[in-house]
């Protein structure tokens, strides 16, 4: 671990990707089998819910009495993949999801699968695929979540502090007063801090990826201006992986 961080090749990144099988297991590094893909999403979707009950269509604690939106619900999906994460979290709780992933395959197989997800079917949701990189990605309208999970690895620390400052700003805005009602959730693996508890990363050779410290995503959010606003520690993952935290940003 070391805090003069070696970059990201996004090419490399791109093309350790493009030799993955496309399915849950080849996307969740051989973990897909077991029951992490469903207790994720279902800890994903609470996460959401709690900070945005007004998607909820059931009634919850901190909705008691839920009623239709006004206005159809948006989210994105960062680093898609075949679109795990927008099956199984974000077209459970919005209309419309746009989905980026520079993979092509991958790309591919989330438009080949996508007819079948929740809504999309009698077409009461929509998604939308670009295929492109997150340096790359910009806004169109307002959304309700932004997530982006086990993905921004890729990133720089710039590339990553753009990225969440385009996201900031596509964040929507409700009442008088403009104020962001939006969440970006950040949900990412994490390693340990330096041995005087700063910020520290490891870097793969393999895929070109740098796994954070929370001190080191800490560093990055400092940076955009965004303001933390919840962050959980993710139970009930396999012990032999690094720990996940997801992050609650606006």
């Amino acid at each position: 671990m070391s805090t003069n961080e070696r970059k990201p090749d996004f090419k490399k990144g791109v093309e350790y990707w493009s030799n993955v099988e496309a399915s849950v297991n080849g996307v969740l590094g051989g973990f897909g089998l077991g029951t992490l893909p469903r207790v994720d999403a279902l800890s994903s979707r609470l996460f959401i819910l709690h900070l945005l009950p007004r998607l909820s269509l059931i009634p919850t604690p901190l909705n008691p009495s839920p009623s239709p939106s006004p206005f159809r619900t948006r989210a994105l999906e960062a680093g898609a993949g075949i679109g795990r994460v927008s099956k199984d979290v974000l077209l459970h709780v919005v209309d419309d999801v746009e989905l980026v992933e520079p993979t092509p395959k991958f790309v591919a197989e989330a438009q080949k699968l996508s007819k079948s997800w929740r809504g999309v079917a009698d077409a009461s949701k929509t998604v939308t695929f670009k295929q492109q990189g997150l340096q790359e990605w910009a806004p169109e309208g307002e959304y309700d979540v932004i997530m982006a999970q086990w993905c921004l690895g890729h990133l720089s620390d710039p590339e990553l502090v753009a990225f969440l400052k385009k996201a900031q700003g596509a964040l929507r805005k409700l009442g008088g007063d403009g104020s962001m009602d939006g969440v970006i959730v950040v949900k990412e693996n994490i390693c340990a801090d330096a041995d005087d508890g700063g910020p520290a990363t490891l870097f793969d050779d393999e895929d070109s990826s740098t796994t954070r410290s929370r001190q080191a995503f800490l560093r990055v959010f400092e940076q955009t201006g965004l303001t933390l606003v919840k962050e959980e520690l993710q139970r009930g993952f396999p012990a032999e992986l690094f720990p996940v935290r997801t992050f609650a940003l606006r």
